[in-house]
């Protein structure tokens, strides 16, 4: 590759990928063209969200493009809107198909840095999903042991099986006898998903497992999903102390 890539920071103060000295070894493609074509090959290859590489991409109907994960995170945790412009973003970051254009030509130009970046994102991605999941609520007592039968017929909570199914088979459970809204400190047990029915209409009856107790931290209400509730989580000590110990006798 020939040209002269301006040396971009990201939010870490690490030199961006897309350096001239990290593109050394691509294939031999030439780029040519003004001053600015650099500014805008950045542009096209460098994620917004995370200032890295792009890593599986995915464009919007509005036309930008991000990592999968930072879309994902962004849409999920905020509005439904694109992070760059804020137009309505209606598409889904863990299903939309990835531009294929573009990982061609980043597994082209970058492709060690590209393979790395993948294998990053999915460690990240990974990392992710493991602490947080969606919460179911109900008035009914459970603890550690206790089997769940559920007759899932709710818009949030159809989603919110789907969802599961298709990925960590885990959901978070917190009785409820109030409307009170969830907060940080309540808590629940974490859900592992024994049998699942998907009815046709999109109804579930399941079967789960209480697995451990678990603190609430952060909890959020992910928009479009009907109030589907979300919260990161911290597992909860239920290790019984040890009895105390008569005092010695003395000699």
């Amino acid at each position: 590759v020939h040209g002269d890539f301006t040396r971009l920071e990201n939010h870490t103060g690490r030199p961006h990928l897309l350096d001239m000295a990290s593109t050394e070894d691509a294939a031999p493609l030439a780029v040519t063209g003004p001053a600015g074509a650099s500014q805008a090959l950045n542009e096209i290859f460098v994620c917004s969200l995370c200032l890295e590489l792009l890593c599986d991409p995915i464009t919007t109907v509005c036309g930008h493009t991000f990592c999968r994960h930072c879309l994902a995170r962004s849409t999920s945790q905020g509005a439904k809107k694109c992070p760059n412009c804020r137009a309505v973003c209606v598409i889904d970051a863990r299903t939309h198909a990835s531009s294929s254009t573009l990982v061609a030509a980043l597994e082209a130009l970058f492709p060690a840095e590209y393979q790395q970046r993948v294998a990053d994102a999915r460690s990240e991605h990974e990392a992710f999903e493991a602490s947080h999941l969606a919460v179911f609520m109900m008035g009914q007592i459970a603890f550690p042991g206790t089997v769940l039968r559920l007759h899932l017929f709710e818009e949030r909570y159809k989603l919110m099986i789907r969802r599961a199914v298709e990925s960590t088979r885990r959901f978070l459970y917190v009785p409820r006898i109030s409307r009170a809204p969830l907060r940080t400190g309540d808590l629940g047990l974490e859900v592992q998903i024994n049998e699942c029915e998907l009815l046709p209409d999109g109804r579930a009856m399941l079967e789960g497992l209480c697995v451990r107790r678990v603190t609430i931290r952060d909890p959020w209400v992910e928009e479009g999903t009907g109030n589907l509730h979300y919260a990161f989580f911290e597992p909860l000590d239920d290790t019984p102390d040890a009895e105390p110990q008569p005092p010695a006798e003395p000699a």
